[in-house]
């Protein structure tokens, strides 16, 4: 049974939309701080910064005490996060990219290292991450939409066309003809964009 056309067009603004309100509520604004990147948090009261802040500390706390390496592990995550949170990505990503030294396939400092590093304007930070996503999260289909998407933004077209290919073979993915065929129209489009 073929999806009706406005079912189709509400999931794929429903993917967007999860990733544009993710983005949004935690990377809003970036201004360069220094040598790094500091994002905007005026949006934040003071009492939500103090919170962020004592769960930061828990974080540490909870870290310190851990006995095992998963606890430990899941705790970096945890500070990373709440640096994140409170827009310090110097030590957000410092604590992700330790995250993944032990847990190489860990969804959440692999998303938000992706994150962090397009909207700092490094796409081939973010591209990197999101490919190591996609070797591991083959079937997800947002990690598929963050990479195409990436990799068209990049203007890595014959790479997203790629990646969209091998979605087709995908068991769990290639039902969803229309996710597919919304990213192949993406890469078209766009790349014609770039032709003229």
């Amino acid at each position: 049974e073929t999806p009706h056309p406005q079912k189709i067009l509400n999931n794929l603004i429903y993917i967007a939309m999860k990733k544009i309100l993710t983005v949004g509520l935690i990377i809003l604004g970036l201004s360069a701080c220094g040598s790094g990147y500091t994002a905007d948090r005026s949006y934040m009261t003071q009492e939500q910064k103090d919170q962020e802040q004592q769960e930061l500390d828990e974080a540490f706390e909870r870290y310190d005490a851990a006995t095992t390496d998963t606890d430990k592990t899941e705790n970096l995550g945890s500070i990373g996060f709440h640096y994140m949170n409170l827009g310090n990505y110097d030590e957000a990503i410092s604590y992700y990219k330790k995250v993944i030294k032990s847990d190489e396939s860990n969804y959440a400092a692999l998303n938000n290292l992706e994150v962090m590093y397009e909207e700092m304007g490094d796409i081939s930070k973010a591209i990197e991450y999101v490919g190591i996503l996609y070797n591991y999260y083959t079937d997800n289909t947002e990690v598929n939409n963050d990479f195409v998407r990436l990799l068209i933004k990049n203007k890595q077209f014959e790479e997203a066309r790629r990646v969209v290919t091998a979605l087709k073979s995908s068991e769990k993915i290639k039902t969803k003809a229309d996710f597919i065929k919304s990213l192949e129209d993406l890469i078209e489009s766009e790349s014609k964009k770039e032709q003229q």
